[in-house]
């Protein structure tokens, strides 16, 4: 039990001592590539499913699920040693049945982060989310917790592994829960 709390002190030391600190930058910039599924409703008549958006289907007989695929961009500032501001801007854009369908999102909120060359992070974020079915447009409230892993590069680049967050939302009145998954470039200033 001694080996195991001095070795926790002595890397508690080397990865949060002051110099590991001043390393930090002050800020970052992400873009990459991101992939959610997305619910749409639809009508169901003699077992042919096709897109039902309101107004022109005011009833919808179910909901399925589809692949979209888009961008992500974020910029975080630092506020605390491992604390930052994030803003997450994300569009995802898929088709049904011929119709084409597309998120986007906006959202802010607190990221946490240990500044390390393999650094892991969680944020917590909440904004809002437009989708347009076919044209028919809703906003509503959306509200993401996830988090990723980043790996320096270069002095000023590191490359987002992954990220994967919670991503819930209330369209047509249904609350949808579902991943986001994300990947790509950071730049640090």
């Amino acid at each position: 039990m001694r080996k195991f709390s001095c070795l926790a002190g002595f890397l508690f030391l080397v990865l949060f001592s002051p110099s590991s600190l001043k390393a930090q930058t002050l800020g970052q910039i992400f873009g990459g590539y991101s992939y959610i599924r997305t619910d749409v409703p639809v009508l169901t008549i003699a077992g042919v499913s096709s897109l039902c958006a309101p107004p022109t289907c005011p009833v919808p007989t179910g909901s399925t699920s589809i692949q979209t695929n888009g961008w992500e961009v974020a910029g975080a500032i630092k506020t605390f040693p491992f604390m930052r501001l994030a803003a997450d801007f994300s569009g995802h854009y898929g088709s049904f049945g011929g119709a084409k369908i597309s998120m986007r999102t906006y959202m802010f909120g607190p990221e946490f982060a240990i500044p390390l060359r393999i650094s892991p992070f969680i944020h917590v974020l909440a904004g809002r989310a437009h989708k347009n079915e076919a044209g028919y447009a809703q906003a509503v409230l959306a509200t993401s917790f996830g988090g990723g892993v980043d790996v320096k590069a270069a002095p000023f680049i590191k490359i987002r592994l992954f990220q994967l967050d919670y991503f819930r939302t209330t369209f047509d009145g249904q609350v949808q829960h579902r991943p986001r998954i994300s990947a790509g470039l950071i730049l640090s200033f």
